[in-house]
């Protein structure tokens, strides 16, 4: 399957080249970065982004993204040992989302230095990483005290024996995946002192929806869209 999405990116880049004008230059710029979102948290995840050239301001782009969704009602407090965890969280949503699109340089910035005002629009499907919260919790076993780590379950825990959550990483068999798609459109500034290396932010939108419903918060909706504005800090390449 992976092979097979290879060539298809292949194929589709040796279609879009092919359409380029004799005269113009070939431009491929790569980007790494990472971002900031209404659903994510100061830190949210982060983005790798591949464009190409098409026509004199128009490139189209390959993009993957790696972000944490949250519930918008999520609070971290303090456990009774100094650790902290998040009373009431089922799940961890983590969303795999590459995408196809196209950006317009709406601002061409001059050769020396300036600022370049860019355009993006793009979209595909999402893959949801649904995992169990899994927190550090205070048991008896023959009256002895013992730490265990287990799925968080509001009827068999109590929020004062929870010693703190076990980490992200905790559980990661217990996953399902729950596909959907994603659309997004934005707009990026970008700065570049030197020809070959650019650094710029982005601000937009992301727009997302899965086939089976995510249950991320005690008494709380079930949600099969999302919605967030989203602040992308990108360091990269151009040649």
């Amino acid at each position: 399957m992976i092979k097979g999405i290879g060539f298809l990116f292949l194929f589709i880049s040796f279609t879009v080249f092919g359409q380029l004008p004799e005269n113009e230059v070939l431009k491929n710029e790569l980007t790494v970065g990472v971002n900031t979102n209404t659903n994510g948290g100061l830190i949210s995840g982060i983005n790798v982004r591949y464009t190409f050239k098409t026509a004199p301001k128009k490139y189209n782009l390959f993009e993957f993204e790696l972000v944490n969704v949250k519930h918008e009602k999520e609070e971290r407090f303090s456990s009774a040992t100094s650790s902290s965890f998040i009373p009431g969280k089922l799940s961890y949503l983590i969303a795999l989302r590459p995408s196809y699109g196209k950006e317009i340089t709406l601002f061409e910035k001059n050769p020396e230095n300036g600022i370049r005002l860019n355009f993006t629009y793009s979209g595909g499907p999402t893959f949801g990483i649904v995992k169990p919260y899994m927190i550090e919790y205070l048991r008896y076993v023959n009256s002895v005290e013992t730490v265990v780590v287990e799925a968080y379950d509001p009827n068999k825990h109590s929020i004062g024996l929870i010693r703190g959550d076990a980490g992200i990483l905790t559980g990661v068999s217990q996953s399902r995946v729950n596909v959907g798609a994603h659309a997004r459109t934005s707009v990026n500034f970008e700065y570049g002192a030197f020809d070959n290396l650019k650094m710029g932010v982005e601000t937009g939108i992301t727009l997302e929806g899965y086939l089976k419903s995510n249950v991320l918060l005690v008494n709380n909706e079930k949600k099969h869209f999302y919605s967030a504005f989203f602040f992308h800090v990108y360091y990269g390449l151009t040649f």
